[in-house]
């Protein structure tokens, strides 16, 4: 697969933490919303999509009722983070600013991973979580997350 990054305005790493925007913002999943729901997402998830980064004062969110911005994703060998135990995963879309970092880094020839793994209470998935998990439910976790890939990601020639 081969993906033309040169489409993509680049942005720091500093930038996008400073914005908040390499792995979720603070208050983004509510402290009450830990209790999860059949589903496995939390009930204030799926109520009240999260308001995304903006300029200051200006409050912006996705408009309820359009597609899904996350799938909850039931680990078959559940694992320990920071002694907290994770039985799903989370996997969500990804913003402009964290495609562009991502894309920022691979161009500057730096490791970098999409932040798009979450526990159901919002906390990311750090690389070393992801690293340890079955291989098997890496494979689920991955065919999960190409839905929610940018298409310009997903190395569709439509994309342009």
């Amino acid at each position: 697969m081969s993906i033309d990054f040169s489409k993509f305005e680049p942005a720091s790493k500093a930038d996008a933490a400073a914005a908040g925007l390499l792995s979720s913002p603070a208050g983004m999943y509510p402290a009450e919303a830990a209790a999860s729901s059949p589903g496995g997402v939390p009930a204030a998830v799926a109520a009240a999509p999260p308001p995304a980064a903006s300029a200051p004062g200006c409050i912006v969110a996705f408009a309820e009722g359009g597609p899904a911005r996350h799938v909850p994703v039931t680990l078959g060998f559940p694992i320990v983070v920071d002694g907290v135990r994770v039985d799903t995963v989370v996997v969500r879309r990804l913003r402009v600013a964290e495609v562009r970092a991502y894309v920022a880094a691979v161009q500057a020839g730096q490791e970098a991973s999409l932040p798009m793994y979450e526990r159901p209470d919002g906390v990311p998935l750090p690389q070393a979580a992801l690293d340890a998990l079955d291989s098997d439910d890496f494979d689920k976790l991955d065919a999960a997350a190409v839905d929610f890939l940018p298409l310009a990601l997903r190395g569709d020639p439509t994309s342009a």
